[in-house]
């Protein structure tokens, strides 16, 4: 029998908005693509930097699961998504999917009686 694990799923996008002449333009691009990649994928999605920087926009999305294979393969279609989307462009992309170590588990414990 194989242990199940909790995995955790992040990854950072860096993005260029050559056209935005306002933080209202930019802020139109990221909520565009924020709530789609909400929306589609169901994952945490936050602007996590730069957020005053008119051609620069840095999304954090997030996802939690027990297959680390499958995170991958989200994380994967995220991507894509984010490469298609036609008023930003990718400029850097860092993924991370790590697997979540309960307090117990880290002590050596174990929560079940017996």
């Amino acid at each position: 029998m194989t242990q199940e694990q909790m995995h955790v799923a992040t990854a950072r996008f860096v993005l260029r908005v050559p056209w935005a002449r306002s933080l209202k333009d930019k802020r139109q691009v990221v909520r565009s693509l924020r709530d789609r990649l909400a929306a589609r994928f169901n994952a945490a999605v936050a602007e996590v930097e730069d957020m005053d920087n008119l051609q620069r926009a840095v999304l954090g999305v997030a996802f939690v699961g027990n297959d680390a294979g499958i995170l991958r393969a989200e994380l994967d279609k995220v991507t894509q998504l984010v490469v298609s989307h036609s008023e930003a462009e990718l400029v850097d992309r860092e993924v991370k999917v790590t697997p979540f170590a309960t307090r117990f588990m880290d002590l050596g414990l174990s929560t079940s009686e017996g």
